[in-house]
């Protein structure tokens, strides 16, 4: 009997310790101690202490398909050293070519390259403004523009694409425009440009400027009126040799002088190096010297295509992005 009520007492402690929390700590830290019956030693249990460990950041996992690419703006850090007059440009053999040597070579800061410019076009105070174009591949370009002030009496204007490498500055290509043409700049680098070369002559040309800073011409319709016709058939018929069986056979079906009689404009579509040609407003049987010029055209081997491709050979894209913003200095 006296062992089951000791059993009992000892059942009940043990349910007490487990509902108060047995092992806690206190506020202090210490470990609790648990009282027992008068003669047992007292149980203490102890929580042993855990080491920190320092959170430790997740890498970004990279999705496939995906690369992490590294942008360096050292290129833009330069570009503004050479707004600011800090820096300068190298104009090489090859690019002072493209400027049909109105810039000699040599280095230029913005200053220097202005008073060339407006040497070279008989201008003053030409406006400088520029812009910065992003590349597929993240490079970043610098095109720097100088416009002729409206107080010029001839309205020309000079563009230049401008490239960093190996801690220099280096000009690449140019263009110009004014002066009965244009040049539209497409934030992508398509280049839009073309007008008048003559009063029997049109160009519109769609370029691209590459990452390189080339400009690289993709795509053109040259249009020709009246005698221009004749002498621009000379320079681009497949076939030139064909030229001179016309003008020697009297009997020949086919006739030099049917390209200057007509009324008509001819235009030439050129993508790389192939070329179809449009009489534009052509309808067989209507003109007979329109027929003859359409029948000599063929003759000479030139690709005969329909009205419609004009517009296209005129497109590259432009259509689905925005002009460039120019910022003047």
């Amino acid at each position: 009997m006296k062992r089951r009520i000791v059993s009992m007492l000892m059942a009940a402690m043990v349910g007490s310790i487990m509902l108060t929390g047995c092992g806690e700590k206190t506020e202090s830290g210490e470990p609790t101690v648990v009282e027992t019956p008068e003669g047992n030693t007292p149980l203490v249990e102890e929580t042993p202490d855990v080491e920190e460990q320092p959170e430790v950041e997740e890498e970004p996992v990279e999705e496939p398909g995906n690369t992490t690419v590294s942008i360096s703006y050292a290129s833009i850090d330069a570009y503004y050293d050479f707004f600011d007059g800090k820096n300068k440009v190298n104009v090489d053999a090859e690019a002072s070519a493209k400027t049909y040597g109105d810039v000699p070579e040599g280095n230029y800061d913005i200053a220097e390259l202005k008073t060339a410019l407006e040497e070279a076009f008989l201008v003053e105070d030409a406006n400088i403004s520029y812009t910065i174009l992003t590349m597929e591949d993240e490079n970043f370009l610098c095109v720097v523009r100088y416009a002729s002030s409206e107080n010029s009496g001839l309205q020309l204007n000079w563009t230049g694409v401008i490239t960093y490498a190996d801690g220099e500055l280096n000009l690449v290509d140019c263009y110009t425009d004014g002066y009965r043409t244009y040049a539209t700049l497409f934030n992508n680098g398509i280049l839009l440009t073309g007008g008048s070369a003559s009063a029997g002559e049109y160009i519109d040309e769609v370029c691209m400027i590459e990452p390189s800073g080339f400009i690289v011409p993709y795509r053109s319709v040259y249009s020709v009126y009246g005698t221009w016709i004749a002498d621009d058939i000379r320079y681009q018929a497949p076939f030139p040799e064909k030229l001179d069986e016309i003008m020697l056979d009297e009997n020949s079906p086919y006739d030099i002088a049917a390209l200057n009689d007509t009324e008509y404009c001819v235009a030439f579509c050129s993508s790389g190096d192939d070329t179809k040609v449009v009489i534009v407003g052509y309808e067989e049987g209507v003109d007979e010297a329109a027929d003859k010029l359409y029948a000599t055209l063929e003759y000479l081997g030139f690709t005969m295509a329909e009205e419609s491709i004009i517009e296209e050979y005129q497109q590259y894209g432009q259509e689905d992005c925005e002009e460039v913003v120019w910022k003047e200095l």
